[in-house]
C-alpha cells in the first residue's frame, strides 16, 4: 500500500493532531520534518531561500513526512489585504512542490481553521488527498486514554488499588 501524498488534519486545539502525525511517522518508520506556519523572515529573499532549502532537504531524505503545523498561517486564502508579496511567493512555491509528480514525501497539514486555507491546496487530489477531522474524544475515549497514560502507575501500585480509583478517573473524564 503506497503512502498517501497528502493529509489534512483539522480540529479544535488540543485534540492531538501533532501527536497523531508523530505516531504515524514512527509507525511507518519514516523520518518526519516539522515546519510551523511561522517561517517568514525580515530580510528580502530569506524566506524563499529557506523554503527552497527545506524542499531540497526533504526530497533528499525521501521517503519521509513533512508535517506543517498551523497550516492556515502559511496557506491562507490568496488575495486578502494582509497578504504580502513574500507570502504569495512562498504559497506558490509550496503549491508547485505539492503538485509535483516527482514528490516522494508525504505532506501532513494540521490546522484549527480549515475554512481559512487557500482552496488551491484542497481542490487537487494530488496535493492533499485525505482530509481527516480530529475531534475531542468522548467520555469513554477519555477514560481509555487516562487508563493507558496511567498504566505506569500499575507497576508501582497493585491493580486492585488502581481499580478502586477508577471512579476518580471517571470523575476526571467528566470534566
Amino acid at each position: 500500500l503506497p503512502p498517501p501524498r497528502g493529509i489534512l488534519f483539522f480540529g479544535p486545539p488540543g485534540t492531538g493532531k501533532t501527536w497523531i502525525a508523530t505516531c504515524l511517522a514512527k509507525e511507518c518508520g519514516m523520518l518526519m520534518f516539522k515546519l510551523s506556519g511561522k517561517i517568514f523572515h525580515w530580510y528580502y529573499g530569506a524566506t524563499e531561500r529557506f523554503v527552497e532549502e527545506v524542499i531540497t532537504l526533504i526530497e533528499e531524505a525521501s521517503p519521509c513526512i513533512l508535517f506543517i503545523d498551523e497550516a492556515d498561517a502559511l496557506f491562507s486564502a490568496r488575495g486578502t489585504l494582509q497578504e504580502h508579496e513574500t507570502t504569495r511567493r512562498v504559497k506558490n512555491m509550496f503549491l508547485e512542490y505539492l503538485g509535483s509528480e516527482e514528490r516522494n514525501a508525504t505532506v501532513i497539514l494540521a490546522t484549527n481553521r480549515p475554512l481559512d486555507l487557500d482552496p488551491a491546496f484542497l481542490n487537487r487530489y494530488s496535493r492533499i488527498g485525505n482530509i481527516i477531522p480530529i475531534l475531542y474524544p468522548d467520555f469513554k475515549a477519555r477514560l481509555e486514554v487516562l487508563k493507558v497514560q496511567t498504566c505506569v502507575v500499575k507497576k508501582a501500585v497493585s491493580y486492585t488499588h488502581l481499580r478502586a480509583h477508577e471512579t476518580s478517573l471517571q470523575l476526571v473524564c467528566r470534566l
